[in-house]
């Protein structure tokens, strides 16, 4: 029987690119009707999001966790840009002009997506009396939750497509996974966002990181 390597191929990327247009399309499903039910202020989605953020406030106050803090600011604008500016720079230096763009399109991406959807829903951040760490503007979605979702996100396409050794491809992605959840949790904990909130921020950021592989996948083929 005769195999067609190149056939196999072919079918492999053609099915993984058919799964990543399912999550982008199903990420953004979720992201409109939790956003939708957010709007229309629907009562079960109040007590839920106030339940737990109150929940979560009174234990952190009670026991204090400076690794959240440290945990929340791996999320921050204020890390992750210069963090990806950096690999950007390191990419353009070793011309890997597609992983560059990559990371310039997945991380600029995001934050505009988070200013945007913030101005436009406008919904206020939990009305708590202790927020343990600062927080400004719109609570909707959740920025930190976006843009560790796509950075982070992104290394781990790349750490899944460049890394050969299987232990530390598993370590990489692992952690960083951890890492975004973690993030997520962090704002809740805190007291900066609803769970929702958080939820809408992984919505979004999974719909634009596989909107990203996808572009990314087409580019490295030119």
């Amino acid at each position: 029987m005769n195999i067609n390597l190149k056939s196999i191929v072919k079918s492999f990327t053609q099915s993984e690119n058919l799964l990543l247009i399912k999550i982008s399309f199903f990420s953004l499903l979720c992201f409109l009707v939790l956003t939708v039910i957010v709007i229309l202020n629907a009562g079960q989605i109040n007590y839920f999001d106030n339940v737990l953020i109150i929940n979560f406030n009174h234990f952190a106050l009670k026991h204090p966790f400076d690794l959240m803090v440290f945990i929340t600011n791996l999320g921050s604008v204020k890390w992750i840009l210069p963090v990806a500016a950096l690999l950007i720079f390191g990419f353009l230096r070793l011309k890997r002009f597609r992983e560059a763009f990559f990371l310039f399109m997945i991380t600029g991406g995001a934050g505009f997506l988070t200013v945007m959807l913030k101005w436009l829903i406008g919904r206020s951040r939990p009305p708590i009396n202790f927020h343990l760490t600062n927080a400004y503007w719109y609570g909707y979605p959740s920025g930190h939750t976006v843009l560790s979702t796509c950075f982070y996100g992104a290394l781990i396409y790349l750490a899944f497509i460049y890394v050969k050794d299987k232990w530390l491809k598993v370590f990489i992605i692992t952690s960083l996974n951890i890492l975004i959840l973690l993030i997520g949790v962090s704002r809740i904990y805190l007291g900066v966002h609803f769970p929702t909130d958080v939820l809408a921020g992984f919505c979004i950021g999974i719909f634009w990181t596989a909107l990203c592989v996808l572009v990314f996948k087409k580019i490295r083929n030119l």
